[in-house]
């Protein structure tokens, strides 16, 4: 969207300048990253951070610089309550996902025997934390639990745990190579359950890290099909996006830009 919009001579004759950082999902790069992007580089807004720990390791530095931080790719709750002056964001919270999750398990399937797979850390808690609202709002609970590390592949342990509790479905909280590895476990050891999971999985990584294994697993989404071409949007971005770059993930992306460009307009040819 950047590269369409400086095409055309950008915002107000400004072209925008997209810097990249990768903190390999760990918040300790993460606060590195931040430092460096407000301190050396300059930067005038942080935008598109990639997940709920490093969102947290990152929000206090973006607000202390007062510096915008906008549109991570977290549903996380505290980006979102309080409400802070310099934290806006476009995609619907954990909270949103996972009342979503629990209606259609319930309302639909009839299911009430509910455990989590979940990353230990902030990311797993903040979904563990909608689910059991969820759940209580029906007089439910979350039947069992397993805990993954971040950017660890050793799930095996916390698979069989779950097998002994023999849930009907399984909500996962982690990266898309943990899942795929659950649900491939899951199925060498017997465990015939139901696997969901929120929107930050990465939907086109894992379905190609899966394979046939990725069959019955629901994900919850936060923006539209990009492949529904009767949208106005959806057009405009297949227009605008490589076509092995088209997914749930660099539509949110777009959409992010495309936000942050309209805000641009509007603040006017020198914003503040």
């Amino acid at each position: 969207y950047f590269s369409k919009l400086n095409a055309d001579g950008g915002v107000h004759g400004r072209k925008i300048k997209l810097l990249l950082k990768d903190d390999g999902y760990e918040p300790a790069r993460t606060a590195v990253e931040t430092h460096s992007l407000i301190e050396q580089d300059k930067v005038f807004a942080l935008i598109g951070y990639v997940g709920t720990p490093t969102s947290r390791a990152a929000m206090p530095i973006a607000l202390a610089a007062r510096v915008p931080y906008l549109f991570a790719f977290t549903g996380a709750e505290f980006l979102r309550m309080p409400v802070r002056k310099w934290v806006f964001n476009v995609r619907a919270s954990y909270y949103d996902e996972t009342e979503k999750i629990v209606e259609r398990l319930t309302k639909d399937l009839g299911i009430r025997k509910i455990a989590i797979l979940m990353q230990d850390d902030s990311f797993g808690e903040t979904v563990k934390g909608g689910l059991a609202g969820a759940l209580y709002g029906r007089d439910l609970h979350i039947q069992a639990e397993a805990r993954i590390k971040r950017n660890s592949l050793d799930v095996a342990g916390a698979v069989q745990e779950l097998k002994n509790a023999q849930p009907d479905a399984i909500v996962f909280v982690g990266t898309y190579m943990q899942l795929a590895a659950a649900v491939k476990q899951a199925r060498t050891i017997g465990l015939k359950t139901r696997f969901l999971t929120v929107s930050f999985i990465g939907t086109e990584n894992f379905i190609s890290e899966a394979g046939a294994d990725a069959d019955g697993v629901y994900i919850t989404q936060v923006v539209p099909s990009p492949h529904n071409t009767s949208l106005p949007l959806i057009q405009s971005y297949l227009a605008d996006i490589a076509p092995a770059d088209i997914g749930y993930g660099s539509l949110e992306g777009y959409i992010d830009a495309w936000v942050f460009s309209e805000a641009l307009r509007k603040a006017g040819p020198e914003p503040s």
